[in-house]
C-alpha cells in the first residue's frame, strides 16, 4: 500500500502543480489583456477629447482670438524678416573679416619671402665689390 500512496502523492502533486501553472498562466494572460483594453480605451477618449477641442476652437473663433492670431501671424512673419536680415549682415560680415584674414596672410607671407630670399640677396650684392655691381645692375638692367 505504501507504493499506492507514494504514486498517488507524487501523481496528485504533479496534478497540482500542473493546475497552478495554468491557473497563473490564466490570471497573466488576463492581466495582459485587461492592462491592454485599458490603454486602448485612454487612447480612444483622449483622440475623441482632442477632436472635439479642434471642433470647438475651429467653428467658436471670437474676434479677439482671430485678432490675437492674426497679430501672432504678424509678429511670427516680422520675426523670420528679422532674422533673415541678422543672418545676411553675418554673412557679410563674416566674408569681410575672411577677406581681411586673406590680406593679412598674404602681408605676412610677403614679408617672410623678402626675409628668407630677397634680404640675402641684397646683402650679398652690397657685399660685392663696385665693378661686380656694376656687371650686376647691367645684366639686370638689360633683362
Amino acid at each position: 500500500m505504501t507504493g499506492k500512496k507514494q504514486q498517488n502523492t507524487l501523481e496528485q502533486k504533479r496534478k497540482n502543480v500542473i493546475a497552478k501553472v495554468i491557473f497563473f498562466s490564466l490570471l497573466a494572460a488576463l492581466v495582459l489583456f485587461t492592462n491592454a483594453f485599458v490603454t486602448q480605451r485612454k487612447d480612444e477618449a483622449k483622440t475623441q477629447k482632442q477632436i472635439e477641442a479642434k471642433g470647438v476652437l475651429g467653428e467658436f473663433l471670437t474676434s479677439d482670438q482671430k485678432a490675437l492670431q492674426s497679430q501672432f501671424e504678424q509678429q511670427t512673419s516680422e520675426l523670420k524678416e528679422q532674422v533673415n536680415t541678422l543672418r545676411a549682415q553675418l554673412e557679410e560680415t563674416s566674408f569681410q573679416l575672411l577677406g581681411q584674414g586673406k590680406e593679412q596672410a598674404e602681408e605676412k607671407t610677403n614679408e617672410f619671402i623678402n626675409e628668407t630670399t630677397l634680404k640675402p640677396l641684397i646683402d650679398k650684392f652690397n657685399d660685392l665689390p663696385d665693378d661686380q655691381k656694376e656687371f650686376v645692375r647691367e645684366a639686370v638692367c638689360r633683362e
